[in-house]
């Protein structure tokens, strides 16, 4: 089954959940040092898990003669790798919060004071 898998850049400890435990989940902790996962991570992964959930179902109860599957695939990088990195190549979302994702950047007003 599908699985999410952490890494905690507190102490290096790494551990998997999986996508159907998710919604049972108050918080998600490090087993090794009770970091914990900020409750706006969690809220987001819910809803990751529980939007794929309904996506496959609506796959499977799908009367077409044309089948799909699906399947979540990763090259086991973890994201962000590292505070430094957060910290050193961000963008800034709308909100003025921090990003990694192009998609979600705007762009920034260069001013030159002379």
């Amino acid at each position: 089954m599908f699985k999410f898998q952490f890494h905690c850049h507190n102490c290096s400890e790494t551990f998997r959940i999986s996508i159907v435990h998710l919604h049972s989940k108050d918080e998600i902790t490090c087993p090794n040092c009770v970091s914990r996962l900020p409750e706006k991570a969690l809220d987001s992964l819910r809803q990751l898990s529980e939007s794929f959930m309904d996506a496959v179902d609506v796959i499977y109860n799908n009367n077409s003669t044309v089948g799909w599957g699906l399947s979540i695939i990763s090259d086991e990088i973890v994201i962000p790798s590292s505070y430094d990195h957060l910290n050193s190549a961000f963008m800034v979302n709308k909100d003025g919060s921090k990003t990694l994702w192009n998609h979600r950047a705007v762009e920034r007003e260069i001013s030159f004071d002379f």
